[in-house]
């Protein structure tokens, strides 16, 4: 695994070894994007796409950590250089540790693409924080610091974007299967990367051939809920799907299977 205990867990793994010897223990990932063109059904799909891009994320933070190692050692030995030769600290700099401080950059890139095109529940966003608030300052603030001591102004600076890369998409980050009888079901849902005309949740008692629906309501930024209170004492569960169409007219659907593979909850 890629990570390192660093001032706690989910650290950055700083690997001394090359990419060129570490890469060979991520051949699987290559294997698994070869099935791709065999995957068509809708939520089958959906399955293969999460692990593809927990894998592509596994590999491209495998390759960061190879980086950071490179970097890190490369900073040693310039670091040996008697503090009188300045100048000579900033070429090694320049031509020396510029070029792997890039390449760290793009993989970092690289790494929240996959990571925000596959998660999917609190537990995935957390990960994100994790990256945000301690790889961040644990693996990379003192690159910043060093490079802009020796550097100046020249120092380049890596702007983290506030942009999702990503195809649009829904998450559901709470899936619940069962509820207490005197329990409202309440249902969260992020429309990620879309400007959304209509949003629904469509509903039916396990008993029932036909769906009801209602509006989900609109929250804050992408953030829409709905709440549903099943008051018949004699309906034991019911089936939900979600619905999204956005304002170019394409519609989104959760579980993606929507109404023929609807989602379960059974009330207790």
């Amino acid at each position: 695994m890629p990570a390192d205990w660093v001032g706690g867990p989910g650290g950055l793994l700083a690997n001394s070894r090359s990419w060129d010897e570490v890469q060979k223990e991520y051949e699987f990932v290559g294997l698994f994007e070869s099935f791709e063109p065999q995957i068509t059904d809708p939520e089958s799909s959906e399955r293969f796409h999460y692990w593809l891009n927990q894998f592509r994320y596994l590999r491209a933070v495998g390759e960061l950590g190879c980086s950071l190692g490179e970097f890190n050692g490369i900073h040693n030995e310039i670091e040996s250089i008697d503090d009188s030769q300045v100048n000579s600290k900033k070429l090694a700099i320049e031509n020396r540790l510029l070029p792997v401080r890039q390449r760290e950059m793009a993989k970092l890139s690289e790494v929240y693409k996959y990571l925000l095109n596959s998660i999917n529940t609190r537990g995935g966003f957390g990960n994100l924080a994790n990256w945000e608030q301690h790889v961040w300052s644990t693996a990379f603030k003192a690159q910043d610091d060093y490079l802009l001591k020796y550097l100046g102004e020249l120092a380049p600076v890596y702007e983290r974007s506030c942009d999702y890369p990503g195809e649009p998409r829904l998450i559901v980050p709470t899936v619940r299967s069962v509820i207490g009888a005197s329990e409202n079901f309440k249902l969260e849902v992020i429309c990620v990367n879309m400007e959304v005309n209509e949003a629904k949740l469509f509903y039916r008692a396990f008993s029932e051939k036909h769906f009801s629906w209602i509006d989900l309501e609109h929250q804050a930024r992408a953030v829409f809920r709905a709440g549903l209170k099943i008051d018949d004492p004699g309906i034991t569960g019911f089936e939900w799907y979600v619905e999204v169409k956005d304002n170019e007219g394409s519609e989104f659907l959760y579980p993606a299977g929507g109404a023929l593979k609807p989602a379960g909850v059974t009330i207790w």
